[in-house]
This record gives structure tokens, sequence and C-alpha cells, in this order.
């Protein structure tokens, strides 16, 4: 089990962490799944993926490569602004209703503290 933690640019707090998981590890829907998730964010996220690909997403995370994660995968990585390319908590965005469709959720918006929106959870 590798794991990093991801700090908020502007306060210090956590973002979000990310573990990579093999199967049989820990729990969630796909624990018999090798995996990588992310918690701290929106509740807990899993993404199925082999064992060494979860290990090097987190050495990734664990580089600083953010921006570029967050292009490459805007669901997992929604607590990065896409414009600032910088992580921010869930505290320090502004974050809005959730917005619904024919009454099932859809996706929810919010604002960075340099004032750019976004998309943060669909």
């Amino acid at each position: 089990m590798k794991s990093t933690e991801v700090r908020c640019a502007r306060c210090a707090a956590s973002s979000a962490r990310f573990v990579a998981l093999g199967a049989g590890e820990g729990a969630g829907t796909l624990a018999d799944r090798d995996r990588v998730e992310r918690t701290g964010w929106f509740g807990a996220c899993e993404k199925p993926m082999p064992l060494a690909g979860a290990s090097a997403l987190v050495d990734r995370v664990e580089r600083g490569e953010l921006a570029e994660l967050a292009r490459e995968d805007p669901d997992l990585f929604g607590f990065v602004c896409r414009a600032c390319g910088l992580a921010y908590c869930h505290g320090c965005w502004r974050v809005g209703p959730p917005e619904m469709d024919e009454g099932f959720y859809d996706r929810t918006r919010g604002t960075c503290p340099a004032g750019h929106e976004q998309t943060l959870d669909d």
C-alpha cells in the first residue's frame, strides 16, 4: 500500500489523500481489485487499475504533477483548479449547491480562491 496526501495551496489543510491498493487490501466496493482510492474530497472515490498503475499515479501526485493529472482525469482531481493548477481543500473552494437534472444529481460547481469556476464533482 502506497499513499500520499495533497495539501491545500491556500491554508495547508488536507485536500485529498491517494492510496494505491492491491486486491484484498482495504475496504470499499472494489476491494477485490487493484485500484487507486481518493478520500477527503467529496467522500471516497475508487478507480480500478493495475497496482503498478495505481502506484505510478500516487508517485505522480507526490511529485506535484497535479495540473497535468487534473487535465487527464478531471473527476479524480476535481479539487485541482484547472486554471491555476493548484489544489485547494473543500473549505477554500466556494462550493455551489448540487445541480439536478430531471430529479437526478448532475454535478456540483465551485469557484477557487482566485475566482476560477469549474465543475468539482459530477
